[in-house]
């Protein structure tokens, strides 16, 4: 067990040494931001078409948000809907996001030492992997993150409430299987597809469990700052959320590298495996032949 703590500790540490680690989770963090622009955007126009009241929405979203984001988005998805105009801004913003997970199939393939493919092909791969990034984040948000603050402010709202009273008995009992499921299964898809070679499920197992974990518990200290301390600070409420929203995104970026890390040391351990059980039997092969001479 000690040895074990001692491994991964070496390689915890080896990994944060690496050049990559001072570059690429700015970069990631960058287009993780620009990513909160199109999930509040389409959950406001959500919240518009099942005629949800959109001040109590707006109220909520700029007290944990920026306000000035959040008055800028809202005229737009209240006064067209779901419109062409609409659309064309929602993949607007999804191409913008689309560069940080660009991003981050540059990132892997450095890891990786692999070479980029074409930027047509890359570009194709990175759109994917931002409707998995948004999807991800979307559900960060709304459940472990805001899931009590959104379920009272759906009381308020006046949604039904025999389904709130139900969400609020399941919740203090699901927030944390779900939460862990749904973020491992994401960071898996993405630690798959993102390097331009395949890369075998097996293999991304450990980088997706240690940065599943990691998420979790750094979305655990975001979601406590966001209920216990952000809204007691009267004066820099809006300006400290959204540093504190900065700090929490990069340090999921930083995580998220970290686990590319992980899961090419185990790639390189499993080669080195594989290599070392081949030249076993070859040995062994030629000490057969020898005898038989």
């Amino acid at each position: 067990m000690w040895n074990r703590f001692k491994e991964f500790s070496k390689n915890l540490y080896d990994i944060m040494m690496k050049p990559e680690m001072l570059t690429l989770p700015s970069s990631l963090a960058y287009y993780f931001v620009l990513s909160v622009v199109p999930i509040i955007s389409i959950l406001l126009l959500i919240a518009s078409q099942f005629n949800l009241s959109i001040n109590y929405i707006t109220e909520f979203l700029e007290k944990n948000f920026s306000a000035e984001l959040v008055k800028t988005i809202t005229p737009i998805i209240t006064n067209q809907g779901l419109t062409l105009g609409f659309v064309i801004y929602i993949l607007m913003a999804l191409f913008i996001v689309s560069n940080g997970c660009d991003a981050i199939i540059v990132a892997s393939n450095t890891i990786f030492n692999l070479k980029n493919k074409n930027y047509f092909v890359r570009r194709l791969k990175a759109f994917l992997l931002t409707v998995v990034l948004v999807m991800l984040f979307t559900f960060m948000l709304i459940v472990p993150v805001f899931g009590e603050q959104i379920l009272t402010m759906l009381t308020h709202i006046g949604f039904n409430n025999k389904i709130i009273d139900v969400l609020k008995m399941l919740y203090p009992v699901l927030n944390i299987p779900l939460s862990l499921f749904v973020m491992y299964l994401g960071i898996k898809c993405i630690f798959i597809i993102a390097p331009d070679e395949k890369i075998k499920a097996k293999y991304v197992n450990k980088g997706a469990i240690f940065t599943t974990m990691c998420w979790f518990l750094m979305t655990l200290v975001y979601s406590y700052y966001v209920k216990h301390i952000a809204t007691y600070n009267i004066y820099y409420a809006g300006l400290s959320t959204i540093v504190t929203l900065m700090f929490w995104l990069y340090f999921l970026a930083f995580i998220f590298v970290m686990g590319l890390s992980f899961n090419y040391n185990t790639v390189e351990e499993n080669i080195e495996k594989t290599n070392a059980i081949k030249l076993k039997e070859i040995e062994e092969k030629v000490k057969m032949s020898k005898n038989h001479v």
